[in-house]
């Protein structure tokens, strides 16, 4: 009965983790805007702004459940910092609802686990496997998740934004980065020519 169970939780997993990678978006081409790879380059005076709609491939896995994540990396190209706020960059689905990057500290609580929520009830020390993934997860957004704040001259700062889950049925979208924007198709759609 129990390998039966844990067979069928591999399988939801799989399937969960299938699903959730299975959108795609791609940055198209427009004027100032190249495509190389997958990935926008918007190469400007004083930055250059790389994006990719890239799935997120560590722990906590079940981000692609909750979050649209996109890579970024800026580049400061001047002899002077730079300062890059989360409220610089905004996506906008198909219907122009529009999404602001996801703090992290929203994300650490969304995807903290019962066990530690509730730690003063239950007992930690019987659960070392789910303290070490979550200590893992949390690196992890800390290290790869992208840094706001001051670029340092020649500088570049990469990394991962969240935004709200767009709805499966979303056949574009619109990243923006100040004023500049990057349109994005699903990778399955194919837009009207005309």
């Amino acid at each position: 009965m129990i390998l039966k169970v844990l067979r069928f939780i591999v399988w939801i997993s799989f399937l969960a983790l299938f699903a959730g990678c299975s959108l795609k978006y791609l940055p198209q081409q427009a004027p100032g805007i190249s495509v190389s790879n997958d990935i926008a380059i918007l190469d400007m005076k004083d930055f250059l702004l790389l994006v990719e709609n890239k799935s997120w491939n560590r722990e906590p896995e079940n981000l692609a459940d909750y979050f649209t994540t996109f890579y970024i990396s800026i580049s400061n190209k001047t002899d002077a910092p730079m300062t890059v706020d989360a409220g610089e960059i905004n996506l906008l689905d198909q219907s122009e609802n529009q999404y602001d990057v996801i703090p992290l500290n929203y994300i650490e609580q969304l995807l903290l686990p019962e066990e530690l929520e509730f730690s003063l009830i239950s007992d930690l020390q019987n659960q070392p496997l789910i303290i070490e993934q979550w200590r893992e997860a949390k690196q992890n957004l800390i290290t790869h998740s992208f840094s706001f704040g001051m670029i340092l001259p020649g500088a570049k700062k990469s990394g991962y934004v969240f935004f709200p889950k767009l709805n499966s049925q979303n056949q574009k979208c619109h990243f923006f980065y100040r004023n500049f924007e990057i349109v994005f198709f699903r990778k399955d759609y194919q837009p009207d020519k005309n």
